[in-house]
């Protein structure tokens, strides 16, 4: 009872309170809320972290199998993430265009109707192998990886293993 009788009194008690109540709820609040964004940009970054890993083992594994290149270890840089194109409606009235997205349920949840999921572009490769020090085995990694992956070989660099 006194405590809200010195509220009635002290109209600025009152609303530091009330303040310090309403921020105790929200920083409550928000760590129930789902972290939705958070959650996308973590698959995002794990699918292309898995693709960039998933392209050094097979170029290592198809490197060390060149004449010459002997013990092999690769590093694929990417330069853009993957990006990926939904289907949509459009409907054009008096002077104006709406675009709704095309949705199906899957359970519970709902996603976009998926046309064309394109890979990262890669920024470059790293290749460092026993056999290095040979041209022709600089040569014929170069030549596999600018093929295989369809980049310059400017993009490409091959050096000797210590």
């Amino acid at each position: 009872m006194k405590i809200l009788e010195k509220l009635k009194e002290n109209k600025k008690l009152a609303i530091i309170l009330i303040l310090a109540v309403l921020t105790i709820v929200l920083i409550v609040a928000s760590e129930l809320i789902p972290k939705e964004k958070e959650e996308i940009i973590e698959e995002v970054n794990d699918i292309e972290y898995s693709y960039a890993e998933n392209l050094e083992t097979k170029l290592s594994t198809m490197i060390s199998n060149i004449n010459g290149a002997g013990n092999t270890k690769v590093l694929v840089t990417l330069k853009s993430s993957s990006e990926s194109v939904y289907a949509y409606d459009s409907n054009v009235n008096d002077d104006k265009q709406e675009y709704k997205y095309i949705l199906l349920k899957n359970g519970s949840t709902q996603d976009g109707l998926l046309l064309k999921m394109t890979a990262p572009e890669i920024r470059g490769v790293a290749v460092v192998c026993e056999g290095a020090s040979s041209a022709t085995v600089r040569k014929d990694i170069t030549d596999m990886i600018t093929s295989v992956l369809d980049i310059s070989s400017n993009r490409v660099s091959v050096i000797k293993m210590k």
